[in-house]
């Protein structure tokens, strides 16, 4: 099985990233979400498969599918890039 997002919605999963100030972790709670992008919906031209991203706080609607949890959002709850997937 797998997750087809419809209209201008986004495949995603989560990674935990630590923020650290000093020696010093933060917790991640307090923080935006961010996760990875698996696929993309149609009308998407931001956005492209593998790229990091910042999402608002309690965003999409999460699915487990082979012991993997997924999010789909609507590709206005991505409030930043932070890394981009080059394709070569």
């Amino acid at each position: 099985m797998s997750l087809q997002p419809i209209g201008p919605r986004l495949v995603v999963q989560y990674k935990k990233i630590e923020q650290k100030k000093g020696a010093l972790i933060l917790p991640t709670e307090e923080a935006p979400q961010f996760a990875t992008v698996i696929q993309i919906g149609e009308n998407n031209l931001d956005l492209l498969e593998g790229d990091l991203v910042a999402l608002n706080r309690h965003a999409g609607v999460a699915f487990k599918i082979e012991g993997e949890v997924y999010l789909v959002v609507d590709e206005k709850d991505v409030i930043a890039i932070m890394e981009t997937h080059n394709e070569t």
